[in-house]
């Protein structure tokens, strides 16, 4: 659910690591010889950086402040709140604006739009042509988009709901963000 941090974690200047780190959440099982080395390397860190997260005290207390409304979808919420806070504070982050870094990504991306794994051969136009990404930026954003999420999940959680956080809980929810992400960063080198 964390397009953004995942495409960040990426080789943002190579197409199929690109694409292997959005794929991840569209791609199950055993990779086996089923996508392009680099593809293939791109998932394998979508999953990596994915176990990390998971398994980071940071985002586990983040998951703390969710989990009483939110049970197990906490896991959900938190990564749209991971996309949220890396959009606001990109350009501080990455040395350059959100926009400029997209630009670069959907040029690399878009020519292999057929050739997408899964899902996510429907999924990126619309990411892309929606601008989901910088829309993320936006606590309402943020609600909408938890708000079509659970439209997508059997027992329509209402996750928007959650999107307060974002507001009542912020400073202690940045706080951890700020001290997790530098953590996750450093897999990439």
């Amino acid at each position: 659910m964390n397009f953004l941090a995942h495409l960040f974690l990426a080789d943002s200047h190579d197409a199929e690591s690109l694409i292997g780190n959005l794929a991840g959440d569209f791609v199950r099982g055993a990779l086996r010889d089923r996508f392009t080395p680099g593809v293939r390397a791109g998932i394998q860190n979508h999953r990596r950086v994915d176990a990390f997260t998971d398994s980071h005290p940071d985002v586990a207390a983040m998951r703390r402040i969710l989990a009483p409304e939110h049970g197990h979808y906490s896991h959900v919420i938190n990564d749209m709140f991971i996309d949220h806070f890396l959009a606001r504070s990109f350009d501080e982050l990455a040395g350059e604006t959100l926009e400029t870094f997209l630009e670069r990504i959907y040029s690399l991306i878009d020519p292999h739009i057929e050739t997408l794994p899964g899902a996510l051969q429907y999924v990126y136009p619309r990411m892309r042509d929606g601008q989901w990404l910088q829309s993320y930026r936006d606590v309402e954003s943020i609600a909408e988009a938890l708000e079509k999420i659970s439209y997508r999940l059997s027992r329509r959680p209402q996750l928007e709901t959650a999107a307060r956080h974002l507001v009542d809980s912020r400073p202690e929810l940045e706080r951890h963000f700020r001290a997790f992400f530098p953590d996750v960063v450093r897999l990439r080198a």
